[in-house]
């Protein structure tokens, strides 16, 4: 039900393609009514674009995300964490002189970062990419929810976290950092415990701030990526004729879906961001079929959709 793929970056990037469930055939999708609104139930059957050039789009859109975040990543940070560790491994060997000069060269790192940016509070060094895929539809979500929530109800907790395991389609970034006050602090305590001697301690004190780095995340949806790249599909096609209108409309169609299924899969659902969407997609869809130009709607849309992924990720 779940793809996942696991990816670790120290100022590297790997990236793998994810599958996606586009199928190419006429249109057509289940409508229901749930809790008092009409809902796409079912995956568009029809793609609006070819299977491989979503898959290639969705993958590179996911590689710009984590080539943003990497560009984040600071050699200098990564150079005192080096110089730390070897700092740790002098102590081992009683190299004290050693041991000092590798804690100035860590402290001078982060002391460089600082002068450029005073306000810095936390400096990225490394980060891990964690993509996982939900390969279900709506309807399968409302079962699990459904399932959770009689788990909940029978007081099966580590069921019910079992199950909500399944509910994640994205990119998450795990980024680690160097706390830029704390840090240089423990370092230059370290130093001071070697020149009286307290190697033992200076060791302890060291280890501890390796063990002590701080982790953030940042978490892509899945579903909004790929709506971006079906919006872009969507601004290369001219409505100039039946067929052309027919695609494009399909691709809204799908657009709809996946902010959809991004929604019921509880991502930043207490924001009225994807009803202000999917209302511009019903617009644009009314256009389309009349005729009219929509350039400028589909570039009002591809802001506001481009505008939610930053606001929820």
């Amino acid at each position: 039900m779940k793809k996942i793929i696991n990816f670790v970056l120290v100022l590297t990037v790997l990236v793998n393609a994810w599958p996606c469930k586009a199928q190419s055939q006429k249109n057509s999708y289940d409508k229901i009514n749930y809790s008092g609104e009409n809902t796409l139930f079912a995956e568009p059957k029809e793609l609006g674009m070819d299977k491989g050039d979503l898959e290639a789009a969705v993958q590179s859109a996911s590689l710009s995300a984590i080539e943003a975040n990497e560009q984040e990543l600071t050699k200098e940070g990564l150079a005192a964490i080096e110089a730390t560790i070897k700092a740790r491994d002098a102590i081992k060997k009683g190299d004290q002189d050693i041991a000092l000069n590798h804690i100035e060269t860590a402290v001078g790192k982060i002391e460089v970062l600082l002068a450029r940016e005073p306000e810095l509070a936390l400096i990225p060094i490394s980060s891990v990419v964690r993509t996982e895929e939900f390969l279900g539809d709506i309807k399968t979500i409302k079962t699990i929810k459904s399932r959770i929530q009689k788990a909940i109800n029978n007081g099966q907790f580590q069921l019910a976290k079992d199950e909500i395991a399944n509910l994640g389609s994205e990119v998450r970034i795990e980024t680690t950092n160097i706390p830029t006050i704390s840090y240089p602090l423990a370092l230059k305590a370290s130093a001071l415990l070697i020149d009286d001697g307290e190697n033992n301690l200076a060791l302890e004190n060291l280890q501890s701030v390796l063990n002590t780095l701080m982790i953030n995340e940042k978490v892509f949806p899945l579903p909004v990526i790929k709506a971006e790249v079906m919006i872009n599909e969507a601004l290369s096609v001219d409505n100039n004729s039946a067929e052309n209108q027919d695609k494009i409309d399909q691709l809204l169609l799908n657009i709809e879906y996946q902010l959809l299924l991004s929604k019921e899969l509880g991502y930043k659902t207490g924001d009225s961001g994807y009803d202000q969407i999917i209302d511009s997609i019903k617009t644009l869809r009314q256009s389309v079929n009349t005729d009219q130009d929509t350039h400028e709607l589909f570039e009002e849309l591809k802001s506001k959709i481009e505008q939610f992924k930053n606001k929820i990720s």
